[in-house]
């Protein structure tokens, strides 16, 4: 049964069961009203009829004091008596009856012995004596009640006969109770009534005003209802009466009636047919069980209706759920409720949002993937695309370039010195950049890098002499420095390309190389001139032979002086190196199981981490990257702080350490690739799919906020998607507290890709959040519009000219279907003065979850 017929069900058997209850309820209650209106108007009867035996007594004992008020008639009563003339006296009442209206007199003398009567001829010498009337006449001199005589009652009353002083006996006048008195009770009382006299222990009908076969049902009731015999005998009133009269029932009020004496003589009962009178009622409750049904079925046609109307956006919820369990996730829902349904409505549109989004992304990211290199593509870390000031030091080992006699005893030589020197340079805090035949760039970066890169030099020859090197094989050593250019190459299947005008200066240089000369170019010779000068030493300024440039020489002999300028350069004796193969172990805890990729922080590699017995990503930074062991320590209590950051779109920081002098970072690993691959892969990323990805940055960067934590270097590199779609923000390398970025230490030192800076850090060097919500518009807007906001720049410091002077590209110049909402809020992401910004990344994400964005499609 559907939910829309249970419910139309239900409501409709809740509303009859109300009505039923309403009318039952009523029902009852107008039966006790009715019945109670019927016991009232007994009972008010009961009184009417008691005031009309009151009124009857009144008139008799009127006419009574009428009758011996006449001095005459008492004169002649009082001789006939006198003279024993019973019939002259019977012949006055009988004269006076048919003037005053009474059905029988009685003249006694004054011991109660009939004189006359006018009802019963032959009474005259009746002692009368005993009879209640005349014993509270001869007791009081006057009396009232009811007379049974012969199985008749009547209403009576006794006064005496005086005459002077003297008492000549009493006088008694009577109504008979008949049944025209019963009529008349009927008429004032409103009710049938029938008056009943004793009979035995029984109760026998007199009088009734009742039709005659309803008057022998109730003489037959009331003769076999002992207990009202009982009542009446005790002078109780009853009430109410229930009786059955030949199957209808009726109810009654029972009064008694009373001699003079006040003793029960018999009882009056008021009666009524119960069915009649509370046929009006019954009808109103007839009336009101129509309306309630009539109620009934309207509200049940009202109450389908409605079921209809409400449940019409359900089963479109329904559909869709059924459609979503189908994998379509694009059906339309009831919008515009402001009702439980229409927050329902709208929390399973976010739901199915959220579906949309992720089904887009997984289809993008699996279509991404297929084009990909076997082997599965880069892991946690992908190659930095940077661009760094750095000095380059080119080391080409010649002797390996003469005809080749023995391949595998050339190319165990050649690996051999190349992994000497990659161990120097990593001594020193130096990256390789490239390995071509038997030439080896190494960088170094920093302001002491040219000095760093002088020290790795005399570190590779000594190393090489160490080893048994003659002096005229020594390899060929060049230094140049400026900005050098690291990352992926586009089309390169994956391969690291590394460009820049120290290395095309390396190349000419090693034109005028010899064996045990160093070379440096003009800008690598002033970052050293400082600490050559110190020791004393100075460089010879030459002119090439096979190339127009100015350069400066420096033999061994002196760039060892200058190295010793160098502190943190330790003797190469002195050196500890590490393994770093497949298999190794590092800090007696991360096992190394292969290298994942290299940047300007530092080279990662996947790892097994023996304590947590999991797979972690452990990055191993440049010494250059902590300028002194109080620094160090400094953000290894502060980076405390990242690795507290636990959600699901952060890539967890576990641990910063040192070991054998080298600092790394263990962080969680995730296989899957950058963002900058994502982006890669089409001009524009499908709008649900970037929407989603927009959202996990997001609220990535809102922990990290919320942590106290500024990331610092937030770009494409640096999120990571996961096989199914999840992004993660990754690197926290350089990443420091909001309060350290604050601090009035003065202008920090400039750190992060250029490319994704904030005009504030390009200009002062210092962070905070609208920092990086800066950076994080800039990588929005590449996101959804597959293009960066600024014009292509022939080398960075247009870049940073542009990011610190010039206003982006509306997003819509690249995407003219782009929501208006969402060109708003990426436009905020990149105004220049840090306070038109969104203050931090919860702002943002408010924004970006937005109804007017998150229902946008493109």
């Amino acid at each position: 049964m559907r939910l829309g017929t249970r419910l139309f069900l239900l409501t409709s058997l809740l509303v009859l069961l109300a009505v039923a209850g309403a009318l039952g309820f009523g029902w009852i209650r107008t039966a006790q009203v009715a019945r109670q209106s019927v016991v009232d108007g007994l009972e008010q009867g009961a009184l009417v009829l008691a005031n009309e035996e009151s009124a009857r007594y009144q008139r008799l004992q009127l006419l009574a004091n009428v009758f011996v008020a006449d001095a005459n008639l008492i004169a002649y009563l009082a001789e006939a008596t006198a003279r024993g003339e019973t019939r002259s006296i019977l012949d006055i009442l009988l004269e006076r009856q048919g003037d005053l209206g009474f059905d029988f007199a009685v003249v006694t003398d004054p011991d109660g012995v009939v004189l006359a009567r006018t009802d019963r001829l032959r009474a005259a010498g009746t002692d009368y004596a005993g009879s209640s009337l005349f014993e509270r006449a001869l007791a009081e001199l006057q009396a009232a009640g009811t007379w049974v005589e012969d199985g008749a009652l009547y209403h009576a009353v006794a006064i005496p006969l005086v005459q002077g002083l003297d008492l000549l006996g009493f006088f008694a006048l009577a109504y008979r109770i008949d049944d025209e008195t019963a009529r008349e009770g009927q008429r004032l009382a409103d009710a049938g009534v029938s008056y009943f006299g004793f009979t035995a222990d029984r109760l026998s009908q007199v009088a009734t005003s009742l039709e005659e076969r309803a008057a022998r049902r109730l003489a037959g009731a009331v003769a076999g209802r002992s207990e009202l015999a009982a009542a009446a005998r005790e002078g109780r009133e009853l009430v109410p009466v229930e009786l059955n009269l030949g199957g209808a029932n009726w109810v009654g009020h029972l009064s008694p009636l009373r001699d003079a004496n006040g003793v029960p003589v018999g009882a009056v009962l008021g009666a009524l047919p119960l069915g009649e009178r509370l046929a009006p009622f019954r009808r109103i409750g007839l009336g009101m069980a129509l309306s309630g049904l009539i109620a009934v079925v309207l509200v049940s046609g009202l109450t389908y209706l409605l079921a209809e109307r409400s449940m019409r956006p359900v089963r479109d919820l329904v559909a869709a759920t059924a459609a979503a369990r189908a994998g379509q996730y694009d059906r339309a829902l009831p919008a515009g409720r402001q009702d439980e349904i229409g927050e329902l409505a709208t929390s399973f549109d976010a739901l199915l949002d959220e579906l949309r989004e992720r089904r887009d992304m997984e289809q993008y990211v699996a279509q991404l993937q297929r084009n990909l290199p076997e082997g599965g593509g880069p892991a946690v870390v992908a190659m930095e695309a940077d661009l760094r000031e750095s000095a380059v030091l080119g080391l080409d080992f010649r002797r390996h370039g003469r005809a080749v006699k023995d391949a595998e005893t050339t190319l165990h030589e050649l690996g051999r010195e190349a992994a000497r020197a990659r161990e120097a340079a990593q001594r020193g805090g130096g990256r390789l950049l490239g390995h071509a035949g038997h030439r080896l760039w190494l960088a170094f970066d920093g302001d002491d890098g040219a000095l760093r890169a002088v020290a790795v030099a005399v570190d590779v020859v000594t190393l090489l002499r160490a080893g048994g090197s003659e002096e005229g094989l020594l390899p060929l050593q060049v230094i140049a420095a400026g900005p050098v250019a690291v990352g992926r190459t586009e089309g390169g299947a994956g391969l690291t390309g590394f460009a820049g005008r120290p290395v095309a200066l390396v190349e000419s240089l090693m034109r005028e190389a010899v064996p045990g000369e160093l070379l440096l170019d003009q800008r690598a010779f002033e970052l050293i001139h400082e600490a050559a000068e110190r020791v004393g030493v100075r460089a010879v300024d030459c002119r090439g032979v096979a190339t127009p440039l100015r350069f400066w020489m420096l033999r061994l002999d002196d760039a060892v002086r200058v190295a010793g300028a160098l502190d943190r350069v330790a003797a190469p004796a002195a050196a500890a190196t590490l393994d770093l193969r497949p298999g190794s172990v590092i800090g007696d805890r991360y096992e190394i199981l292969g290298e994942l990729g290299s940047g300007g922080m530092g080279v990662v590699y996947k790892a097994r981490d023996r304590e947590l017995d999991d797979v972690v990503a452990l990055k191993l930074l440049k010494p250059s990257q902590w300028r002194d062991r109080e620094t160090f320590e400094q953000m290894k209590r502060e980076l405390k702080l990242a690795r507290m950051i636990t959600h699901p779109n952060v890539l967890r920081v576990f641990d910063l350490g040192e070991v054998q002098g080298t600092p790394f970072l263990s962080m969680e690993y995730v296989r899957g690739i950058s963002l900058r691959e994502l982006l890669r892969g089409a001009d524009r990323v499908p709008y649900a799919a970037a929407l989603r990805i927009a959202r996990q940055i997001c609220q990535g960067l809102v922990a990290v906020h919320q942590a106290g934590v500024v990331h610092c270097d937030l770009k494409p590199e640096n999120v990571i998607l996961a096989p199914n779609g999840n992004a993660l923000l990754m690197d926290f390398g350089i990443a420091q507290p909001e309060r350290m970025l604050r601090g009035d230490s003065g202008r920090q030192s400039l750190q992060g890709t250029p490319r994704y800076l904030a005009p504030e850090q390009l200009e002062t060097g210092t962070s905070d959040a609208r920092s990086d919500v800066h950076s994080c518009g800039l990588v929005l807007y590449e996101l959804f519009t597959g293009s960066f906001p600024y014009p292509d720049a022939a080398n960075m410091y247009t870049v940073i000219r542009m990011l610190r002077e010039m206003e982006p590209q509306p997003p819509s110049a690249h995407w003219p279907e782009i929501p208006p909402a969402l060109e708003q809020i990426l436009m905020r992401c990149l105004r220049k003065d840090p306070r038109e910004r969104y203050a931090n990344a919860t702002e943002l994400l408010a924004d970006l979850d937005s109804a007017l964005v998150r229902r946008a499609r493109a």
